[in-house]
């Protein structure tokens, strides 16, 4: 399991409508992309126009067969939308999944070589 962290910065004027094409943009990869596990997006206390997402995924392979390009597919207008919002590039950064609380669930291991035992 890996989480994607993106970082925007965005017109002040723009909020509203990246907020609804991200939303929009995010519904159609958890119904349509596999692997894709949900995604979160949240906005900065110290800097309103600085906003992040953070999207959970099965694998980073997953993650990246859901990035290509649908051949012959228009832009997506929504990802338009987006990126007419920002005021800054888009940056992200890969994160390997340790632990998600809650946790310990019977029958699941969270980390390779490690037991319910050994981590009570």
């Amino acid at each position: 399991m890996i989480r994607v962290i993106y970082r925007w910065t965005l017109h002040p004027e723009h909020m509203a409508r990246f907020v609804a094409a991200w939303w929009d943009a995010t519904e159609l990869i958890q119904t349509s992309v596999p692997g894709a596990r949900g995604s979160v997006l949240l906005r900065s206390q110290t800097d309103p126009h600085v906003v992040i997402a953070v999207a959970r995924w099965d694998s980073l392979e997953a993650w990246q067969a859901g990035r290509q390009p649908v051949p012959d597919a228009a832009p997506d207008p929504n990802v338009v939308a987006m990126n007419a919002s920002t005021s800054a590039a888009t940056t992200y950064e890969i994160f390997d999944e340790l632990l998600d609380w809650p946790w310990p669930i019977p029958g699941q291991n969270p980390l390779p070589g490690q037991d319910e035992a050994t981590l009570a």
